[in-house]
């Protein structure tokens, strides 16, 4: 959809999260002149999600 990123790979860099492969995904549309938002799902390959608000500074973990 326009206005938001999906599916990247998250670097996971330097590691916050257990060790594995992430995925994220923009949570908010980007609006015009502003941009995306720090919101983002973090998604790891076995399909546990991560919610941030803070643009990776800080995860809860929502679904496992």
């Amino acid at each position: 959809q326009r206005g938001i990123k999906a599916g990247r790979v998250y670097q996971n860099d330097p590691p916050i999260l257990p060790k594995g492969t992430y995925h994220e995904f923009d949570i908010n549309i980007a609006v015009q002149g502003i941009g995306r938002d720090a919101s983002r799902f973090v998604v790891s390959n076995d399909y546990v999600v991560y919610l941030t608000r803070d643009h990776y500074t800080t995860f809860f973990r929502i679904i496992t």
